[in-house]
């Protein structure tokens, strides 16, 4: 399939969610309470960029540069952990942000060809 955009838009809403995911990952540990079970932040790493990576689908079009994308911003994010006070930059909170956006993009493209084929049979 051919990879264009479209809709910029969309791609305006993918970089205003990754600039509240970065806030939430960049705070300072004490700045919200932390959850209190076992790889509560996994959890949350993976859920926030399982968001990201629907959002990267339905902006890209495209599986290729919504995982480009997505690796890029997930990097991003931890790299930008170095760096931060309080926090650490963590291979394994990149791998489950890669898998967080790879489940979310599988999971809006199942959704978009339920979608469409449910438009079909309608017409």
């Amino acid at each position: 399939m051919h990879c264009v955009i479209k809709h910029p838009f969309r791609w305006i809403a993918v970089f205003l969610y990754y600039g509240a995911v970065l806030f939430l990952l960049l705070s300072p540990s004490g700045y919200y309470e932390p959850l209190a079970f076992p790889f509560a932040d996994k959890l949350t790493h993976a859920f926030l960029f399982l968001i990201l990576g629907a959002l990267l689908q339905h902006a890209a079009l495209c599986t290729g540069r919504t995982l480009r994308w997505g690796i890029i911003l997930a990097g991003t994010s931890e790299l930008l952990q170095l760096f931060t006070p309080d926090r650490t930059a963590d291979p394994l909170d990149f791998i489950t942000d890669v898998v967080g956006i790879i489940i979310g993009a599988i999971f809006l493209r199942y959704v978009q060809k339920k979608s469409l084929q449910k438009k079909r049979c309608i017409l």
